[in-house]
């Protein structure tokens, strides 16, 4: 047997060792408010076996099924972390081919992971827990960058973008150059909170990079698709009484579209303010917490005891609605003023909430 023939057997063998497994405590996870952070980080862990200090151990777990155990848990792993000798591995950057420098594009333990994640974690939540339905995923451009722009709502951990984002996958992961993009808020991807809940890089490695215009221009640039948030921050906090109801639009992407003549595929999706619902934003506690927002509700006193509920929501029942690309039409969009750019993203705003307000009214009519 050649060299060659062993090393793709070896690989192979790697690959089937480390694939993830659904396990009937997973489910049992699934329907346990504080027992999802555990699903999240068993699904990290078992594919990152490299890595000497995970965010949460196995056996740290148990604790998180008791009121007030996640304390516990806190200071077992502070422990833990206090007599590793060797220090956790950090993310190495790769040159990028496009651009020959370090970017957006990271060297993770597992390329194929944000697939494997949507495969084997967030499609089955999207099935069993959220019961997603979409409508015109055809529609999307398959080939080169895209940008998707979607209304945010929930005041609760993004799902929405993760349960569309892995059934992107699904459909068009055969793919090996689609790598999803998901530009977000700074004040969440720096967050000492988050950061510390979730393992090292799980955002970045998931496809998540800050919102900056630096950052987004690297997206296009690679001709990755970008899943994207235009009412930012704001539209997860603007609270559960407004919740069909639009926030400002950012330009960035208006103005990269522009330049790169990018498609523009609007997508809405209906049954996101049930991820927390009759929740109202603190600001006094966001500011204390250092989030853009704190959505309170009836469901948050139970965060006290079990702070581990911080990524659950409710099984609220998720539809998604994709429309027809819009091309910007060809025009010297160098004269353009930053009045104009806001003046053409109002109207994208004003279009989006036009399909909104109809697919409230009719979905089938919309």
């Amino acid at each position: 047997m050649s060299s060659g023939t062993r090393y793709e057997l070896a690989t192979r063998r790697k690959e089937t060792s480390l694939r993830f497994r659904w396990r009937w405590y997973d489910t049992l996870c699934l329907f346990l408010p504080f027992g999802w952070l555990i699903l999240l980080n068993r699904h990290w862990n078992a594919y990152h076996k490299s890595v000497l200090r995970p965010a949460w151990a196995w056996y740290e777990f148990f604790f998180f099924l008791i009121p007030g155990g996640f304390y516990l848990s806190m200071g077992l792993r502070a422990v833990r972390e206090r007599l590793a000798r060797s220090p956790m591995p950090a993310q190495l950057p790769t040159s990028c081919v496009l651009c020959g420098a370090n970017c957006i594009e990271d060297l993770t333990p597992v390329r194929e992971y944000p697939k494997r994640w949507s495969e084997e974690l967030i499609n089955v939540m999207g099935e069993r827990y959220f019961r997603a339905e979409y409508h015109g995923l055809e529609k999307i451009p398959t080939h080169g960058p895209v940008v998707m722009m979607m209304n945010h709502a929930g005041m609760a951990f993004p799902w929405d973008f993760m349960v569309l984002g892995a059934k992107l996958y699904e459909r068009f992961g055969s793919d090996p150059g689609f790598v999803l993009k998901a530009p977000g808020e700074k004040a969440f991807t720096r967050n000492r909170i988050l950061n510390y809940a979730f393992p090292q890089g799980w955002t970045g490695t998931l496809g998540g990079v800050e919102a900056t215009y630096a950052n987004f221009e690297k997206i296009i640039e690679h001709k990755h698709p970008a899943l994207y948030a235009p009412e930012g921050a704001k539209g997860m906090g603007k609270g559960f009484h407004k919740r069909y109801q639009l926030q400002h639009f950012h330009t960035s992407f208006l103005r990269l579209a522009a330049q790169y003549n990018v498609p523009l595929v609007p997508i809405v999706c209906i049954g996101n303010e049930y991820l927390h619902p009759y929740s109202y934003d603190v600001k006094w506690l966001a500011k204390l917490l250092k989030f853009p927002f704190f959505g309170v509700s009836p469901f948050s006193i139970w965060l006290l005891l079990f702070p581990s509920m911080l990524p659950w929501s409710l099984p609220a029942k998720l539809r998604y609605y994709v429309f027809d690309p819009v091309q910007l039409p060809e025009q010297d969009y160098s004269r353009f003023t930053d009045e104009d750019w806001q003046k053409l993203a109002d109207s994208f705003r004003a279009d989006m909430q036009k399909k909104i307000d109809a697919l409230l009214v009719s979905p089938a009519r919309a």
